[in-house]
């Protein structure tokens, strides 16, 4: 293999390589916002690892908190008071820290839980 060749292989994997993380970014972007609309909305969530997640989905005025396993989905708790519900973001993500902190019970009155 001569220089020339190695030099257009090298450049075709740094090519493919800022492809996929231009699209990664992309994609981060484009789920910040609410999923849905209406009455059904994603919030936003978090992996727990192991194929487990926490999500919360505002249906009409409540704020459900879900936990997303495999082969089922439960219902950890439900969020009915509208200023809790207002706190959680009816149109906005929830931060990363807010739902970590709410998977681990410490997310005040409105954890999952209850």
């Amino acid at each position: 293999m001569d220089a020339w060749t190695v030099l257009r292989v090298v450049a075709a994997l740094f090519l493919v390589l800022g492809i996929l993380w231009a699209l990664r970014l992309l994609l981060q972007r484009w789920g910040q916002g609410a999923v849905g609309s209406g009455s059904l909305r994603v919030l936003g969530g978090v992996s727990l690892g192991g194929g487990r997640s926490l999500t919360l989905v505002q249906v009409g005025k409540k704020v459900l908190v879900l936990g997303v396993g495999d082969k089922e989905v439960r219902l950890l708790h439900v969020v009915e008071d509208p200023l809790e519900v207002e706190e959680l973001g009816g149109s906005r993500w929830i931060p990363l820290r807010e739902a970590e902190a709410m998977a681990r019970g410490k997310g005040g009155s409105g954890r999952a839980g209850g």
